[in-house]
């Protein structure tokens, strides 16, 4: 199988890089930083302008911010991933202790959003525009759920791993 994917291993590589996985990671640190910058500003243009009390823009706005997640959360990872495997300790706190707030933030969001479902279940009466509405809540309580444990996860376990790793420089 090795043969067909790369040649046989006395055969020459048409590019020969030299191996430094530290580069590699370095890379992904600052796609995770370019790419959380991307998702800072979309989320922030989401929340703009802020008007938690009214019960239409938060349902609105929350199943926009749980939308817009995916993004976030993989800039969040791979800086996460490079700042664990260059072993760097002020950058692995720093971004664990961002994944604990964005955590914190998405919970409070699903509560706001939670409150919000009987008021806008009882606004709809037509059936197909019901039926959309449940599917949009659904997905919205499966994205409000599962992205704070990711978050979660990640602030505690970079958390534990900063305390147990010697400092390195970035």
């Amino acid at each position: 199988m090795r043969e067909i994917l790369v040649g046989p291993p006395d055969s020459p590589r048409v590019v020969d890089f030299p191996e430094d996985p530290g580069t590699a990671w370095r890379l992904m640190r600052w796609i995770g930083l370019g790419l959380g910058l991307v998702a800072c500003a979309d989320l922030a243009l989401n929340l703009f302008p802020f008007r938690v009390g009214n019960p239409q823009w938060e349902f609105g706005t929350f199943s926009r911010v749980f939308d817009s997640m995916p993004l976030a959360t993989m800039a969040t990872l791979l800086f996460f991933a490079g700042s664990v495997a260059r072993g760097s300790k002020w950058a692995l706190r720093a971004v664990a202790t961002w994944s604990l707030l964005i955590g914190l933030l998405l919970l409070a969001a699903l509560v706001l959003y939670g409150l919000n479902i009987p008021l806008a279940l009882r606004a709809v009466t037509e059936p197909v525009a019901a039926t959309g509405l449940k599917k949009a809540i659904t997905k919205a309580l499966i994205q409000g759920t599962v992205y704070p444990v990711l978050f979660f996860g990640m602030g505690v376990f970079g958390w534990r791993t900063a305390r147990r790793a010697t400092a390195r420089p970035a």
